[in-house]
């Protein structure tokens, strides 16, 4: 049988865009069962440091710079 949750996972480990934006996706997995397996990789490739650097993504989980996201009101 076929994990197609690990295999997703997979394409987004290889940066394979075009592969994880087919529409056969919709059959397989819902959208948010995807979006929520891109948020939860996303989350796990952030660097863990004491200071979020301007150009870091953002620690919410957004996949945005920082300086984009929670960063734009510090000054």
């Amino acid at each position: 049988e076929i994990d197609f949750e690990k295999l997703y996972l997979n394409m987004l480990k290889a940066k394979a865009d075009w592969l994880y934006n087919l529409p056969e996706w919709d059959a397989v997995l819902s959208e948010e069962k995807r979006k929520q397996i891109t948020k939860d990789y996303n989350k796990s490739r952030q660097a863990v440091s004491n200071k979020i650097g301007r150009n870091d993504p953002c620690p919410c989980g957004s996949g945005k710079k920082y300086k984009k996201c929670c960063g734009a009101n510090e000054s």
